[in-house]
């Protein structure tokens, strides 16, 4: 069973998130979860970019890979590398999954 962590998250919320410059959606999250990008530092040993902070907090709001490709005008296989090299810097097994990883950073 899979649990939304922002269960307002419905086509309007989801455009507004589309349209929302960064900034503000980090300001949101850090509202929710105040400790939620220093834990992603201590996790990763302070490995993370300022673009690997965006991609997490996309990947956190679970935002799919076609939506993360469209907020950043980028292709889907450019975030599945993303993905990938962030399981990296996270020091993750390759089959594991951020989805399920990022959510469970925070206490």
């Amino acid at each position: 069973m899979s649990t939304n962590i922002f269960p307002i998250i419905g086509s309007g919320f989801l455009t507004s998130l589309l349209n929302a410059d960064f900034e503000d959606i980090r300001w949101q999250i850090s509202q929710l979860h105040p400790n939620f990008f220093q834990r992603l530092m201590e996790k990763s040993n302070n490995k993370l970019t300022a673009l690997d902070l965006r991609y997490c907090a996309y990947i956190y709001l679970q935002m799919s890979t076609k939506q993360i490709a469209q907020v950043l005008h980028i292709e889907a296989q450019s975030v599945r590398m993303f993905k990938y090299r962030l399981k990296q810097k996270f020091e993750l097994p390759k089959e594991s999954d951020l989805e399920q990883f990022l959510p469970s950073i925070e206490p």
